[in-house]
């Protein structure tokens, strides 16, 4: 109950107790900003995503492995996530 959040569509993306006074409230579209990230495949699969998504700053190869980017994020094509040539969500084969 002490989240301190207001972005409209924090409530509706992440969990909260149905008790939270802001929650209840959490019914609606998302913003273009938050329905673009929703929507947009996220790479490697099966990895917990990075909260920072395309706004990750990160150099560590370890961590675009650990943690799922946006298909989009230079970083996976420059740590050899996602092939260059394509530039798409086309993982490279390990």
């Amino acid at each position: 109950l002490d989240c301190i959040r207001n972005h409209p569509c924090h409530f509706f993306l992440e969990s909260h107790p149905s008790s939270h006074p802001k929650a209840a409230g959490a019914v609606g579209d998302l913003c273009d900003r938050c329905r673009a990230e929703t929507s947009e495949e996220y790479l490697p699969k099966n990895t917990e995503r990075c909260q920072f998504g395309l706004n990750c700053y990160r150099n560590n190869p370890l961590h675009f492995q650990e943690r799922s980017h946006p298909a989009s994020h230079p970083a996976l094509v420059k740590h050899g996530i996602v092939n260059p040539a394509s530039a798409s969500t086309q993982p490279v084969a390990r």
